[in-house]
């Protein structure tokens, strides 16, 4: 839904590229819509997802390459995401130094971030679209990537943090003011997500009670 030369932007850059490049321009607003206009046209066989306001490590991809040559196919996997500006304040990032796995006692928000979110491709035909209610731009403003690990889990997939394959977030909040409406948008988000799957996910009732 980008009006600002985004689209004409990304065509150039990859008719300049030395990697094959195909630039989608998705008319419809909304962040989960943009992911799956990459998803159904997506033919790799590994499935990253960064947002716009990110920037990858220089190692990202030999993390990358690494991880996924265990021959471990049926997860989510996401890394660590650092703060790109020294000015933006120290929220949506993920600062973990351990390797680990979500489980039911853990609350699923936050644990992997969609801004820096990996699977195989046949992990994501499992699970299907993500849901365009949820997440930035979406009627119920965000958690299109804890909602997508939810039903990683209630499918019996694992979901893994690692401590590497790094991103910078650029995302620009540096005021209170801009902090407090994204902790709105999360518990509204987060509200819509209980309610979806309370009867199937029960567990989710203890982290958002809490």
């Amino acid at each position: 839904g980008s009006r600002d030369g985004t689209a004409s932007y990304l065509s150039a850059t990859a008719a300049s590229s030395d990697i094959a490049l195909t630039a989608i321009s998705e008319p419809r607003p909304g962040l989960a819509a943009a992911r799956n206009a990459g998803l159904a046209r997506a033919r790799g066989r590994v499935l990253v997802f960064v947002d716009d306001d990110c920037r990858l490590d220089r190692s990202y991809l030999i993390d990358l390459e690494r991880h996924y040559a265990s021959g471990e196919k049926w997860l989510i996997r996401g890394g660590r995401v650092e703060t790109g500006d020294v000015l933006d304040l120290p929220f949506t990032i993920k600062r973990c130094d351990e390797r680990e796995r979500l489980t039911p006692a853990v609350h699923p928000g936050g644990f992997v971030l969609g801004c820096n979110m990996t699977m195989h491709r046949d992990v994501a035909a499992r699970i299907g679209p993500f849901d365009e209610r949820f997440g930035a731009g979406g009627a119920l403003r965000s958690a299109e990537d804890t909602d997508y690990l939810v039903r990683a889990m209630l499918a019996g997939m694992a979901v893994e943090y690692v401590p590497d394959m790094t991103i910078f977030h650029h995302h620009g909040r540096r005021d209170r003011m801009a902090i407090d409406r994204l902790h709105r948008d999360y518990h509204f988000g987060n509200g819509a997500l209980l309610l979806k799957h309370f009867r199937r996910a029960p567990w989710l009732l203890r982290h958002f009670y809490w």
